[in-house]
């Protein structure tokens, strides 16, 4: 610890940090390592309880990350095995969340080096909360908030394209354009490609002004897309029911089964984006308050902090909610059509078998 008294960061010498009018302190000001990053030691070129819990992290969250793209290839793989690819709403929202994937690793990656490279950690001045000369990682200036911004975008456009997909599949499964339902869906579908457009519209305004003003536009649509989800899953369950109930023949029939599939796929799909949601709103709400007040002020040296622990939540939703959207495309991309598939070689092969038994002459027997 360096007892300079200081009252900018530019007061304080090398990478040390000037903290002034924080509670934990007990004096006024001091020039201290980077909290927000875990460095720690003399020189502050250290990594600390906090760095290596951002580490930890990290390193699991692009492990993830990396199943998500590969997870996501392997998908559109499948639907270019089963035919020349169309671009519909599933290979759309495919590519668009392959490209929130390679954002939000990159934005991982940027993070990882940030953390592993204290000695430039005073390299740019910044303005952070209205306070001018404050240091900072020129990567995570200038690096690292550019791929937040981009991930936050496509992973934004990307959830909300799964409820086109949700629309689009019901279309496909039977030739229903004259049902009042179809055309509510159809409506609900113009209005989830407005907001998508709504969305990027803003982000082009506000990323110049801001790019953590993001954040919280981010947040206004995840509540948006949660009601849309579930006003969307709501319909959609009771015209899949209702066409199961329609459908001629035995309720195990191969496309009341289906419906059967995508109702509980739906469910599934709709439980885990509300669960990323509430991960990313709670973990948002947390970092944006404390941040207004300032980071300095609540994170002690060699501790990890509230503010550390909800901004890395964040990346985590983020991640959960991409794997979600992989999950739901390859159910229904490639393993309903599988299904579908064997469904139909099972009952073919059942009425060969019929077909084929022998027959017993009764006027011989007799």
């Amino acid at each position: 610890m360096s007892s300079q008294n200081c009252t900018v960061d530019a007061d304080c010498p090398g990478v040390f940090f000037c903290y002034n009018d924080v509670d934990w302190l007990d004096v006024e000001s001091a020039c201290l390592c980077d909290n927000w990053h875990g460095w720690t030691g003399d020189d502050c070129l250290s990594l600390g309880i906090g760095a290596k819990f951002h580490l930890a992290l990290v390193i699991i969250m692009l492990i993830l990350g990396f199943v998500a793209l590969g997870w996501g290839s392997y998908t559109l793989f499948r639907v270019k095995q089963q035919g020349k690819i169309k671009m519909n709403s599933t290979v759309a929202t495919l590519i668009l969340g392959l490209v929130s994937t390679v954002l939000y690793i990159s934005w991982r990656i940027t993070k990882l080096l940030v953390v592993l490279t204290p000695e430039r950690g005073a390299d740019t001045m910044t303005t952070e909360n209205e306070v001018k000369n404050r240091k900072n990682h020129p990567w995570s200036v200038y690096i690292e908030r550019a791929f937040i911004a981009l991930a936050t975008i496509a992973v934004v456009g990307t959830t909300l394209n799964i409820a086109v997909v949700w629309i689009d599949t019901s279309n496909r499964m039977k030739n229903l354009k004259a049902n009042s339902t179809i055309k509510v869906m159809t409506t609900f579908r113009k209005g989830i490609v407005v907001l998508q457009f709504m969305f990027l519209l803003l982000c082009a305004i506000v990323y110049p002004i801001g790019s953590s003003y993001l954040f919280f536009f981010g947040f206004v649509y995840i509540i948006i897309i949660g009601f849309a989800f579930g006003y969307g899953r709501r319909k959609i369950v009771a015209l899949f029911k209702s066409m199961q109930e329609s459908d001629v023949g035995s309720s195990l029939s191969s496309s009341s089964l289906m419906y059967g599939r995508l109702i509980r796929q739906l469910n599934i799909a709709t439980i885990c984006f509300y669960a990323a949601g509430v991960v990313i709103l709670v973990s948002g709400a947390v970092y944006a308050i404390l941040s207004i007040q300032d980071w300095r002020k609540v994170c002690e040296s060699d501790k990890i902090c509230l503010p550390m622990v909800a901004n890395e939540f964040i990346a985590l939703g983020y991640i959960f909610a991409i794997l979600t959207v992989f999950w739901f495309l390859h159910k229904v991309a490639v393993s309903n059509s599988t299904y579908s598939s064997k469904r139909e070689a099972s009952s073919k092969a059942s009425f060969e078998s019929f077909t084929a038994a022998p027959v017993m002459n009764v006027e011989t027997e007799l």
